[in-house]
Formats: structure tokens, sequence, C-alpha cells
């Protein structure tokens, strides 16, 4: 576990432990993915690791795409109008990418390699 429940609520999480280790694992098989398993090589989870892990379960959490679920997006009182918010699973793993490229590009391992893969590279927006 890169983010344990406990550091994850330190930083102002809010889901209940079961729910956030679901979205941990989540977040987890996507930086090992991203970065072929270099993260889960190194001996200590590093802090751009324990912050990225962070906002990608809130990434997951406020995308309702694991639970199937939509984020309202705006609500009327008066007329009773409620909008949700209408992003695709494309969208999200979209957001989700340029995050891990975000905190990881320019990091390394404890043996000096780079955790992205070769020909990842971040451009700010």
């Amino acid at each position: 576990m890169y983010l344990t429940y406990e550091e994850y609520q330190a930083r102002g999480g809010t889901l209940t432990e079961a729910l956030y280790n679901r979205y941990e694992m989540r977040a987890e098989k996507l930086i090992n993915a991203r970065t072929f398993g270099r993260v889960k090589s190194d001996d200590h989870v590093r802090d751009c690791v324990k912050a990225l892990v962070y906002e990608l379960v809130t990434q997951l959490q406020q995308s309702g795409i694991m639970e199937d679920t939509a984020q309202v997006s705006s609500y009327s009182n008066d007329g009773v109008n409620v909008t949700y918010a209408s992003r695709t699973r494309t969208e999200v793993d979209s957001d989700m990418r340029e995050l891990i490229e975000e905190y990881l590009y320019g990091e390394t391992d404890a043996r000096g390699c780079p955790l992205l893969a070769l020909g990842v590279r971040y451009v700010p927006r």
C-alpha cells in the first residue's frame, strides 16, 4: 500500500476505510502500469507517490466511475433541477494519466532509474 488509510485521512480524505482500500488498490495498479512496477520495487514510498495516490483516489471518488454513480454538477431548489456530471471513463482515465505524469515526471527510483516509462513526458498546460 502506497498511502495508508491514516495518511489519507491526515491529508483530508473522507472515504470509509473499506471504500478507500478499493480506490487505493486501483490507484496503485494505475501507477504500477504506468511505471512498469518501478515504484513497487522501490524500498520506500516517496512523498510524490503518496500525494499522487491521494489525488488519484480523489479523482476516482469524484468521478463515480468505480461505483457507476455520477456526481451532481448543479442543483436548483425551487424548480428542483438536478444536473449530473457526464464524464466518460476515457476522460477520467486521461485525467488520471495526466496526474501520474505530473507527479512522477523527473522522479527516479533508488537506483536513479526514471519512474516513468521512456517516452512519457509531462508537458504542463
